[in-house]
């Protein structure tokens, strides 16, 4: 039954019960008929021989109202020979209680003979049973005889009596055949009209189906029609190209409660869609904007790149530098351990010594200019950092924007807000490195602004010892003190050389490390603009299948 169709079942529940009560009704109206004609047959034969029997006891009184007036047996015998019935074709015959037949109308030759023993063709001793019906007040025998001239034998029925006065078992009796055709004849009939209800009753069950068949299939449609409309509905959704604007009818039948579900699910659909249709706008927007975003935060991280490799050349000349003074310094030493070696020759020659100091002179001004393009370069690398500052604060921002669009992106920002993240995290390092690079200088610069104080000190000593020339003695220790305080400060020179040398391979490095993470920076915003053409193309996507569904 569950492989059958609503349809069919309901043609089943209409057309079974019909055929079983038909056929419940046919066998039992065939039975009734059967019944009520055996009835009638049995009441009919049970008429009919009953009138038969009335018309032997008519016979039979007559026969024995006949012989009342004879006086002896002879004569009552010459009257019972010649007594016929039914057109002489029918007769009385008579024996005696002894079985001695005393009147035989057809054949006066049996008469005197005994037949108390002779038996029917069927084995039945006839002559004893009239006797015994005769003796029992008269009664009737029924049997089979053949007709003249025919050896069948053929039922008949026969009356038995005693004559009054006598001994005699006075009996006739007819054939009855007659009464079995017309029974024959009457059952016939009934059946035929029995079979002849049934056809009548097979085809008024027969319409009676086909209108209840009608009806059922008209049913059916009624109830199949919203149930089919709603099946190719939801069929249209399931396929992807539904009409959520339609609406099932709802009224008037049981199938409108699954109308009126269909078209609450069919109107929240639609809102779904709606809704989804609307973020689906707002996301591609948001992709364009972050796409937008991603173009200029690459070209930033490029900016940023080739910013860094201009300041990793200025730092390698820097370190050149750096390396310069380190040299000049370490000349400057050689040169003040020959002054001292040389001062005390200074009496010899005064010109010689003003001729060093001079020379000194010369060198303590070619430090100054050094140590002051030290300076300026100081200032250029500060410059240079402050940018790098800058770069590494945009970079920042530019993360922390990336990081909100990838929150607002959801799952399929998830990615992008894991670079972004990390790209923040190397721009708050960049901006670290930078100020301990910022310090470093500032350090570098004061050292360089005591240098060259102390060298114009040195500058104005050579002065006033070349003024002072004739007091050599005073000069000569003078000089002393000054080569030992040159020679300090030539140490101090070399040491901050050392420093700076140093602060520049840090800065190089730092200027190194910058680059790589502007290259990974350029790497992620690669990617997550990468992500974002993705994130668009999703959305496209998206877009197009809600625009499968019709919400208006």
């Amino acid at each position: 039954m569950q492989t059958l169709s609503i349809k069919q079942k309901i043609m089943v529940l209409a057309t079974i019960p019909v055929i079983l009560l038909t056929l419940i009704l046919t066998w039992q109206s065939i039975r009734q008929a059967n019944a009520i004609a055996q009835m009638s047959l049995q009441q009919l034969e049970a008429s009919l021989f009953a009138e038969r029997r009335s018309q032997l006891d008519a016979f039979v009184e007559l026969a024995i109202s006949a012989t009342a007036s004879a006086s002896t047996d002879d004569a009552r015998k010459q009257i019972l020979r010649q007594l016929r019935y039914e057109q002489g074709n029918n007769y009385f015959f008579v024996y005696n209680t002894a079985g001695v037949q005393v009147v035989s109308a057809d054949n006066p030759a049996r008469e005197g003979q005994n037949f108390y023993q002779s038996t029917t063709p069927d084995g039945r001793h006839l002559v004893q049973d009239y006797i015994k019906a005769a003796q029992r007040g008269g009664g009737y025998v029924e049997y089979s005889w053949p007709r003249v001239g025919s050896t069948v034998a053929s039922p008949k029925l026969a009356k038995a009596a005693l004559l009054p006065g006598t001994d005699w078992v006075l009996a006739t009796g007819f054939y009855v055949d007659d009464l079995q055709q017309q029974l024959t004849a009457l059952e016939q009939q009934s059946n035929d009209e029995v079979k002849g209800g049934i056809i009548r009753l097979v085809l008024i069950a027969s319409l009676l189906l086909a209108l209840i068949i009608a009806i059922g299939y008209a049913l059916a449609r009624s109830i199949l029609a919203p149930l089919a409309q709603a099946v190719q509905a939801m069929k249209d959704i399931a396929q992807g190209d539904g009409d959520l604007t339609q609406r099932l009818d709802d009224q008037g039948h049981e199938l409108g409660e699954l109308a009126k579900a269909f078209n609450a699910f069919a109107a929240q659909v639609a809102a779904l869609v709606d809704n989804v249709r609307i973020s689906v706008n707002s996301l591609s927007q948001s992709g364009e904007q972050l796409s937008s975003l991603m173009q200029q935060a690459e070209q930033g991280v490029q900016r940023q790149h080739s910013e860094s490799d201009q300041v990793a050349t200025a730092m390698h000349e820097m370190a050149t530098t750096a390396q310069d003074v380190a040299s000049s310094a370490s000349n400057a030493a050689h040169a003040a351990n020959d002054a001292d070696r040389q001062v005390s020759q200074a009496a010899v020659t005064l010109q010689s010594a003003i001729e060093v100091i001079h020379g000194l002179e010369r060198q303590v001004q070619t430090g100054v200019d050094v140590i002051g393009r030290v300076g300026s370069e100081s200032q250029n690398i500060g410059g240079v950092v402050e940018v790098i500052r800058g770069i590494a604060e945009q970079t920042n921002l530019l993360a922390l924007n990336a990081a909100i669009e990838a929150a607002r992106a959801g799952d399929q920002g998830r990615g992008f807000a894991v670079v972004a993240d990390e790209v923040r995290t190397l721009a708050a390092r960049t901006a670290a490195s930078t100020q301990e690079i910022n310090d470093m200088i500032g350090r570098l610069q004061l050292g360089a602004q005591e240098a060259v104080g102390a060298i114009n000190q040195i500058k104005d000593g050579s002065s006033h010892t070349v003024s002072e020339a004739t007091k050599v003695d005073a000069a000569l220790r003078e000089i002393q003190n000054a080569v030992s305080t040159i020679n300090d400060m030539n140490n101090q020179i070399a040491s901050a050389a050392e420093e700076q040398t140093t602060v520049s391979e840090t800065i190089n490095q730092n200027v190194h490390a910058i680059v790589e993470i502007a290259q990974e920076t350029a790497a992620g915003t690669s990617q997550a603009a990468s992500i974002s053409e993705q994130l668009a193309s999703l959305a496209t996507e998206l877009e197009q299948l809600i625009s499968r569904y019709k919400t208006r």
